[in-house]
């Protein structure tokens, strides 16, 4: 069967395996050829770097020598290593300049001792820099490290070209690992590498130390192009994507297993640590007063805290295996980031979502607000036996801050999330649609025909709409097969902005000049892969469930109940202490000249109020605020944390679960401080007052 009956299908493309000549100066190749131009602009490390070398030169530290020649080569970075101890020296100078005249302000001591600690973590930074954007780049690209491999596959199964594989994943990938085959083919076209071969091999070796099963996937495919029996040239191609997939789902169970005690030490370190540290300051700031303990009280919190668990939490991504995730293509398809639709008089209007946030925040925070500005200008002062009204008012503060970025994130990226949730369901219907549509052509249907079994075969699955979109362009508007779905006006893709959809379209369309047969074989083909592929993706999510589900029960629960107890029973604590003062105050006025009554002092008791500075104790409004932030910050700690370690890198998720704990977590907050300082705290007025 020729290409002719596959309704125009089969016509030249751009060809990848045509003429050289030709093709190196496409329209696609010359987009990322300019693309690959600015890319070669240095990044600001070499530039310090090199700047630096020319004041002086010395040899990094031996123990980490090796990998940072590993970490500059995989970036692709121009860097001396005899240039990075300078450069980190350079930068702690600098920064040591810069928070001097801390020294000379009257902070306190703390504060100081932590301004100095600025300079040897600078220092750390950039020493270590190269490696830390190494780590990066590899969990940037881990997913994408296994569409490449299957790329690779799919486009050679039909044609055996592997510069043509290199430019179909540089075409169809985005981010680092596309960016790196597209400079493998910069290179190849420039001169620095005489073919495909030793550009390949020496890339292999750049990713070598981050991850051997990629390496050894390439390796395969290499060898699979070396062989000359066609069946084990197809089994070699598909070991190299199997043995990927086996290897990835191996690690996620070892990464799996091992989570339990960081996710233990994040729980305990960021959500139980709190409550003692919220009960030991009332205790410690009775002892020797309060002025200055607001300000270690706050560096703990809202600094020290947040930092260790966002230290922890990075530390626990960076070794996490490659999963695979649905990217979408940025297209007007998709809803605009920070607006919600709404539909006015039959049109949409995208309405800015900010101006509700900032609303809600002024209105929910407007009376603290006004009030601790009014302290802040010696207006009001703050009471160390705050009434339920003073509670309220201090709970609006971090309830309106909580409130509006909630709105925001829930608002401006819940549309862009279902439209992902609405692709992803495509994307994993896909192997069974590609299937029937490769088992139709296979028996010879033309592609009008083909398409229609395949709306048939789909009913009540979401992609069956994509097809049938297919099927109208070809009968109502005299398309072809391509122009029906790859039309940048009316074709089927343009409403399905993805790429794994649209790079799969594009193999097909790739085979397409060899006939239907082979476009039949590898439509069969792609769909097997996709399906192992999915396959090892819900392994990857049974794995992760036990972890995912504690981390649920953190974010949504546990969090905010135990910032609750913490403020709670920091007030009451402060409360009583409040209660005990105004009492022994009292008793030592109602002596003559101040002093204690018969059997206290006299019978060997001591007066609490001598020992004990109850009036300078922290204001309970202070701690509240204080932990109200930490909440908010740990909110973004772990719904951060509980995505990349659910889905991977899914930004508009992330965002609306951030905005989901903010709201959920913060309500539970405010009821858990509101019930226990009410109840409570009537305890004990009522035995204050007897």
């Amino acid at each position: 069967m020729d290409g002719k009956k596959f309704g125009g299908f089969g016509k030249k493309l751009g060809n990848l395996d045509g003429d050289k000549s030709e093709d190196m100066r496409s329209r696609e190749y010359r987009r990322y050829e300019e693309a690959e131009k600015l890319s070669r602009e240095k990044h600001w490390y070499e530039k310090f770097t090199n700047f630096s070398g020319r004041i002086f030169k010395s040899k990094p530290f031996d123990d980490i020598e090796e990998s940072l020649r590993n970490s500059v080569k995989f970036l692709g970075w121009n860097v001396d290593l005899n240039t990075i101890m300078p450069a980190s020296l350079l930068g702690m100078l600098f920064s040591f300049i810069l928070v001097l005249p801390v020294v000379a302000t009257p902070l306190p001591t703390l504060f100081k001792f932590m301004a100095f600690v600025v300079p040897i973590l600078v220092f750390t930074y950039l020493t270590f820099f190269p490696i830390i954007k190494a780590r990066r780049k590899v969990i940037n690209s881990s997913g994408d490290m296994i569409l490449a491999v299957l790329y690779i596959v799919i486009y050679m199964r039909s044609s055996p070209n592997m510069e043509g594989a290199l430019r179909f994943v540089a075409m169809n990938l985005k981010g680092e690992i596309s960016r790196d085959f597209k400079r493998m083919l910069w290179d190849i076209e420039v001169g620095n590498y005489t073919n495909t071969r030793q550009a390949l091999d020496d890339y292999k070796e750049v990713w070598r130390p981050y991850n051997k099963d990629f390496v050894e996937s390439l390796n395969v495919i290499q060898s699979a192009l070396q062989e000359g029996d066609r069946v084990r040239q197809k089994d070699l191609f598909s070991e190299a994507i199997n043995s990927l997939l086996n290897s990835t789902q191996h690690r996620m169970k070892e990464y799996s297993r091992d989570l339990k005690n960081p996710v233990m030490l994040i729980q305990g370190m960021g959500v139980l640590l709190p409550v003692l540290l919220m009960i030991l300051f009332p205790l410690i700031s009775a002892f020797i007063g309060g002025s200055n303990l607001v300000y270690y009280l706050f560096a703990g919190y809202n600094v020290v805290l947040p930092l260790a668990v966002f230290g922890v939490m990075q530390q626990v991504l960076l070794t996490r295996p490659p999963t695979t995730s649905t990217e979408l293509i940025e297209s007007d398809i998709l809803p605009p980031k920070g607006k919600l639709p709404v539909n006015i008089g039959g049109k949409i209007h995208e309405f800015p979502l900010w101006i509700a946030s900032v609303l809600v925040f002024v209105i929910l925070g407007f009376w603290p607000i006004q009030h601790y500005f009014g302290i802040i200008f010696g207006e009001a002062t703050l009471s160390t036996n705050p009434s339920t009204v003073e509670v309220l008012r201090s709970l609006l503060l971090p309830l309106s801050i909580s409130f509006s970025i909630g709105i925001y994130m829930i608002g401006g990226y819940s549309g862009r999330a279902k439209m992902k949730k609405k692709i992803s369901e495509i994307e994993s219907e896909f192997p069974q649609a590609l299937f029937v549509l490769g088992d139709a052509l296979s028996r010879g249907s033309p592609v009008e025909i083909a398409i229609d079994d395949a709306v048939r075969n789909t009913s009540g699955m979401e992609i069956k709409n994509m097809f049938q979109k297919i099927s109208n362009n070809i009968k109502s508007m005299s398309m072809t097969f391509e122009k029906a779905v790859f039309d940048e006006e009316h074709g089927a893709l343009r409403e399905y902005p993805s790429y794994l959809i649209r790079s799969v379209m594009r193999a097909v369309r790739e085979s397409s000049g060899k006939g239907t047969a082979i476009v039949s074989t590898t439509m069969k083909t792609i769909s097997s892969y996709l399906k192992k592929m999915s396959d090892t993706q819900r392994k990857i999510e049974d794995l992760m469930a036990d972890t995912i589900s504690t981390m649920v029960f953190i974010a949504y629960g546990l969090a905010p109940i135990i910032s609750g107890i913490a403020v709670g029973m920091g007030m009451v604590i402060t409360d009583a202490f409040a209660v005990i003062g105004e009492t022994f105050g009292d008793i030592g006025g109602a002596t003559p000249g101040g002093g204690p009554v018969e059997g206290i002092g006299a019978g060997g008791m001591v007066d609490p109020t001598e020992i004990f500075n109850f009036q300078d104790a922290i204001p309970p409004e202070i701690i509240q605020i204080v932990v109200g932030i930490y909440f908010i910050q740990i909110a973004f700690i772990i719904g951060t944390f509980y995505i990349k370690l659910s889905e991977g890198n899914n930004p508009d998720m992330r965002n609306i679960t951030i905005g989901r704990i903010l709201l959920s977590g913060s309500f539970l907050y405010f009821l858990t401080v509101l019930i226990l300082t009410t109840l409570f705290g009537g305890i004990i007025a009522e035995l204050g007052g007897m």
